[in-house]
């Protein structure tokens, strides 16, 4: 038996959108569509999830959901240094140069586990991830 990954979007970007035409648990706040759950607030939907999308105000969205996105990757286009000090507990990958036409993504992070799981999940939905590993600054 098989248990399926949650991801939890918060927030509309075109990486959610694709993440939603895969083969996962798709838990929406902030937008519809047709292929995942809406849910009623980010704390409900980061909470059930296995992977969370911080798609829409990172930072605001990361104070409300820290108590709930321990041990989860988070995935962010803000900015990878404040996000991992609002979520010190989490698996923070960045996410840029998202270009949907060449499906090419960079994806950088501290966490090597988080990274290349981030890119299996990236591959999975057509994206071509180029990691980068970023060194944590004792």
């Amino acid at each position: 038996m098989t248990t399926t990954t949650t991801i939890a979007i918060i927030g509309k970007t075109p990486l959610a959108q694709t993440l939603s035409k895969g083969r996962y648990r798709i838990l929406l706040f902030g937008w519809e569509c047709k292929e995942g759950e809406l849910m009623d607030c980010p704390i409900e939907a980061s909470w059930e999830a296995d992977i969370i999308v911080l798609a829409a105000q990172a930072e605001e969205m990361a104070e409300k959901i820290r108590a709930v996105a321990v041990q989860k990757i988070v995935l962010s286009n803000g900015s990878l240094e404040t996000l991992q000090t609002l979520l010190p507990h989490s698996k923070v990958v960045e996410f840029s140069n998202l270009s949907p036409e060449q499906r090419v993504i960079n994806i950088s992070g501290d966490d090597g586990e988080a990274l290349y799981a981030t890119a299996d999940l990236l591959r999975s939905v057509g994206f071509f991830p180029d990691i980068q590993l970023k060194r944590n600054k004792l």
